[in-house]
């Protein structure tokens, strides 16, 4: 689960149920997650967060992967704007939007996105807003 906490701050959280009455208890695990995480496996998701500014002070959205059992986050992308993961269980790749300058194509890359392409041609200020994974379409 993605949210703010009172201070509007994004926060990831991990949420379980407790209790007999079937409290959901929830524990913060990461600080500024932009979008919704996608589940790898049981303990590997993906999402995006804008990074640190780089050289020129830009900062960007960049892929992260997080791994619940060792509590050991890693990026995955630099300076790639791209944010909203999906990930198709078939093929084992990770779908995301890349957006740049004001047009929004899409992306395909591997568990570690160091292998990706471009499987839109996007070039009109098309905007992409999420993905959603449903039989191997995208």
């Amino acid at each position: 689960m993605v949210g703010m906490d009172s201070k509007y701050k994004w926060e990831m959280y991990q949420g379980s149920i407790n209790g007999v009455k079937g409290d959901v208890v929830f524990k913060k695990i990461k600080s500024g997650v932009k979008t919704a995480a996608t589940w790898i496996n049981d303990s590997l998701l993906v999402y995006a967060k804008i990074s640190k500014p780089n050289k020129n002070g830009s900062k960007f959205f960049d892929l992260y992967k997080y791994n619940i059992s060792d509590k050991k986050e890693k990026r995955l992308t630099e300076g790639l704007r791209s944010y909203s993961p999906v990930f198709d269980e078939n093929d084992q790749t990770i779908y995301a939007i890349n957006t740049y300058d004001g047009t929004s194509n899409i992306l395909a890359g591997n568990l570690e996105f160091s292998d990706y392409k471009q499987i839109t041609n996007f070039n009109n200020g098309t905007q992409i807003y999420s993905l959603t994974i449903s039989d191997s379409l995208i």
